[in-house]
């Protein structure tokens, strides 16, 4: 096998589509001489884990289990990603179909202590879709009750339940206080 370096150029031709109008350019690129890289495929990140306590690895994703105690070392970087994941209901079925009932759930939920409690503030809480690091989000965005707050309100949510639910002719749930 050759490496890299040993051609000293390599002719790139590059399409480049204006209008109807098709240009060929070469261009030489000179090719650096790399090493070798292997990548080893993990089945768990407790192995990855290992192997980088092992110094067989220059950097690894910290195992959730472990990951609040290795905020404390001076090793640990937590980067932020530019992806998404997060949870919807299909608004394209009943009950959700019905804005105050999809509206009710997005306040019932604590988006916070999931995040604590659930991802071990391993992700961010938040009422977006789109990252607030990605250019053009809007970071003025609020939850269903105008407000910025992540950790819910069930009161608020029961109120857009009921109203969702008479809305849809269905019935109404009151909320009883227990006497003890």
């Amino acid at each position: 096998m050759r490496e890299a370096g040993q051609d000293l150029s390599k002719l790139l031709n590059i399409l480049i589509v204006s209008a109807l109008t098709l240009y060929l350019i070469p261009i030489t690129i000179t090719a650096p001489t790399a090493p070798e890289v292997t990548f080893t495929l993990y089945h768990s990140a407790d192995q990855a884990y290992q192997d980088y306590q092992n110094n067989k690895l220059d950097t690894t994703p910290v195992p959730l289990s472990m990951f609040a105690s290795n905020q404390k070392n001076q090793e640990f970087h937590q980067v932020p990603l530019l992806w998404i994941n997060y949870y919807s209901m299909n608004y394209l079925t009943p009950p959700f179909n019905n804005i105050h009932i999809r509206q009710a759930f997005a306040l019932a939920i604590d988006k916070q202590a999931i995040v604590n409690n659930v991802w071990k503030g391993t992700v961010e809480a938040t009422n977006h879709i789109v990252p607030p690091e990605l250019q053009g989000s809007n970071l003025n965005f609020t939850g269903p009750d105008g407000t910025k707050s992540l950790s819910g309100d069930p009161k608020k949510a029961q109120d857009l339940l009921n109203q969702g639910l008479h809305e849809e002719g269905g019935i109404v749930f009151r909320r009883y206080q227990q006497s003890h």
